[in-house]
C-alpha cells in the first residue's frame, strides 16, 4: 500500500471541511456533491484496503501513523455508515437550513475519526479523538433550540472532564516510558513490566474514555445529547463515535499496547453495568422513543466493552485456548458492525417520522412503519437483529461473543452475557410495538412525502443486516479475520513495527 494513502485519508476530509464555505459561494449546489465524493472515496478506499491489508508505517516529522487489518475493518464500518448518513441528511439538512454548518462539521468528524484509526502514537491519537469530539458538540447544537444547546453543553462537559482524565493517564505512561509511540510503549511494558504504573495509567484512561464514550454511570449527558440532536447527528454521536473513540481505542491500548490485568476486569465490569442498566432504563414505559434508542445504543456499546475486557484478560491467561480467543475477537468486531447497522436503521426509522410530520412527538410514531413501508422494514430488521433473530447479522455476532466467553473458561460471565438477552428483548420489543403494532393517532398531522434519499439508506441497512447474516462466514473471513489476527498477537504486534 502507498504510504501516502494514510495521510490522504485524513487530509482530504480536513481540507474539504475548510474549503466548503468557499465552494458554497462559488457554486451552491456543489457542496453536497463534494461531500458525497469525499465519503464515497473513503468507502471505496476502505474496501480496497480491506482486501490489501499490510503492516505499514509512515513517519512524518514526529507524527507516526500505521495501518493494519483492524484499522481497515473499522474504516469500512465507519465509511459505510457515513455514506448512508450522508444520503439520509441531504433533504433533512436542506429543510433545516444548516447546510453551511453541518457539512464542514461532518468532514471534521470524518477526519478526526479516521485519524484515530491510523494513529500509531498516543498523543496523535488523543488529538484526533479531540477533533472528532469537539466537532460533535457543534453538530448537536445545530438543532437551534434550547434543548439542543443544553444537550450540547452537557455533552461537552462530560468530554472535557474525560479529556482531563485521559491526559493524566497519557502523562503517567510518558513519565515511565519516556515516549508515547505505541510500538515503544508495547516493547517497554512487555520487557519491563511496571505493573503499578500500568494500573495507575489504566485507571485514568478507562475512566476518561468511559466518560467520553457515555458508559454507565456517565450515560445521562450522552443520552441528553443524542435526544436533542438531529437524526444524523444522533447516529454519529450515539452509534458511531463511541465505537471509534471508545471501543477501538480500548482495543488498541489494552490488547495491543498496555498489558494490565486490572484494565480488562475494569472494562468488563463497566461494560456489563452499561449493558444491563442501559436496557433496563430503556425498557421503562415512561422513556421517550429517542431516549430509548440512545440508552439501547449505550447498552450495546457496554456489551462490546465487556467482551473487550474478557478478551484482554483472556489474552494473559494460558488456560484460554486459541479457538476461544479467535471466536471472541471476531465476535466483537462482527457485533460492532451489526449494532452500527441496526442502531442506524432504528434511528433513521424514527427520524423519518419526525421529517414526515415535522415534529418529534412519540405519538406520531405509532403505526408509522405500516404507513411508510421503508421505515417499517428498517425498524423490524434493526429490532430483530438487536434481539438476535436468525438469520440476521445480530444473531451470529451475539452468538460468537457469548460462545467465546464460555470457551475462554468463564462460565459465570458467559451466563451474564446470556441473561442480558432478556432486557434486550424487553426494550427492543417496545420500539417494534410503537412503530409497527400500535394504532396510529386518530387525528394525525398533515404528512410530507418521504424523500427517496431518506428511504434508500434504510433499505440498504436492512439489506446489509440480512446479507451479512446469510453470508456471515464470508464476512468473517474477508473482513474480520485479518482484524482478529492483529488483536490475537497482543502486545507483541507493535513489536513488529519498525
Amino acid at each position: 500500500m502507498n504510504r501516502y494513502v494514510l495521510l490522504l485519508l485524513v487530509l482530504i476530509p480536513l481540507f474539504t471541511a475548510i474549503i466548503l464555505p468557499l465552494v458554497r459561494r462559488i457554486w451552491n449546489h456543489a457542496v453536497e456533491t463534494l461531500v458525497f465524493l469525499v465519503v464515497m472515496l473513503s468507502f471505496l478506499t476502505a474496501v480496497w484496503l480491506v482486501s490489501n491489508t499490510s503492516n505499514t508505517t509512515l513517519l512524518a516529522g514526529r507524527v507516526r501513523l500505521a495501518w493494519d487489518g483492524l484499522a481497515a475493518a473499522f474504516l469500512l464500518i465507519l465509511s459505510g455508515t457515513l455514506l448512508v448518513v450522508f444520503l439520509f441528511s441531504i433533504d433533512l439538512v436542506a429543510r433545516r437550513g444548516t447546510r453551511l454548518s453541518y457539512y464542514p462539521l461532518l468532514m471534521f468528524m470524518v477526519a478526526g475519526m479516521t485519524g484515530v484509526l491510523v494513529a500509531a502514537d498516543l498523543f496523535t491519537l488523543y488529538l484526533f479523538v479531540e477533533l472528532a469530539s469537539v466537532s460533535s458538540f457543534f453538530i448537536i447544537a445545530l438543532g437551534s433550540n434550547p434543548a439542543a444547546e443544553e444537550g450540547a453543553f452537557k455533552f461537552a462537559l462530560s468530554h472535557i472532564v474525560g479529556s482531563a482524565l485521559v491526559v493524566i493517564g497519557i502523562a503517567v505512561l510518558y513519565s515511565i516510558a519516556g515516549g508515547l509511540d505505541m510500538a515503544r510503549l508495547a516493547r517497554f511494558f512487555s520487557s519491563d513490566g511496571h505493573p503499578y504504573a500500568n494500573t495507575v495509567a489504566a485507571v485514568f484512561l478507562i475512566a476518561g474514555l468511559s466518560l467520553k464514550s457515555g458508559f454507565f454511570p456517565f450515560h445521562a449527558n450522552y443520552a441528553d445529547g443524542a435526544v436533542s440532536a438531529s437524526t444524523p447527528a444522533a447516529v454519529l454521536i450515539s452509534v458511531v463515535l463511541p465505537k471509534i473513540t471508545g471501543i477501538y481505542v480500548f482495543l488498541r491500548l489494552f490488547v495491543n499496547v498496555v498489558s494490565a490485568p486490572l484494565a480488562g476486569m475494569s472494562m468488563t465490569a463497566v461494560g456489563l453495568l452499561s449493558f444491563f442498566m442501559g436496557y433496563v432504563l430503556a425498557s421503562m414505559p415512561s422513556v421517550s422513543a429517542r431516549r430509548r434508542l440512545a440508552l439501547s445504543s449505550m447498552a450495546e456499546n457496554g456489551f462490546v466493552l465487556a467482551a473487550v475486557g474478557v478478551l484482554a484478560v483472556s489474552m494473559q491467561s494460558p488456560a484460554s485456548g486459541e479457538t476461544a480467543l479467535r471466536l471472541l475477537a471476531t465476535g466483537i468486531l462482527f457485533h460492532i458492525f451489526s449494532h452500527v447497522a441496526a442502531g442506524t436503521a432504528l434511528y433513521m426509522s424514527a427520524g423519518s417520522a419526525a421529517y414526515v410530520f415535522e415534529t418529534r412527538s412519540d405519538a406520531l410514531l405509532n403505526g408509522f412503519g405500516n404507513a411508510v413501508p421503508t421505515a417499517g422494514i428498517a425498524a423490524a430488521t434493526g429490532t430483530f437483529s438487536l434481539i438476535g433473530v436468525p438469520p440476521l447479522a445480530g444473531f451470529w455476532s451475539r452468538l460468537l461473543v457469548i460462545a467465546g466467553v464460555f470457551l475462554s473458561g468463564r462460565p459465570a460471565l458467559g451466563l451474564l452475557f446470556l441473561a442480558g438477552i432478556l432486557p434486550v428483548l424487553l426494550s427492543s420489543s417496545r420500539i417494534y410495538r410503537d412503530i409497527l403494532w400500535s394504532p396510529p393517532p386518530d387525528n394525525p398531522l398533515p404528512a410530507s412525502p418521504l424523500p427517496t434519499s431518506m428511504g434508500l439508506p434504510m433499505l440498504l441497512l436492512a439489506l446489509c443486516l440480512f446479507l451479512a447474516g446469510i453470508a456471515w462466514v464470508f464476512f468473517l473471513n474477508a473482513v474480520f479475520q485479518p482484524a482478529a489476527h492483529v488483536l490475537l498477537q497482543g502486545c507483541g504486534y507493535y513489536g513488529l513495527l519498525p
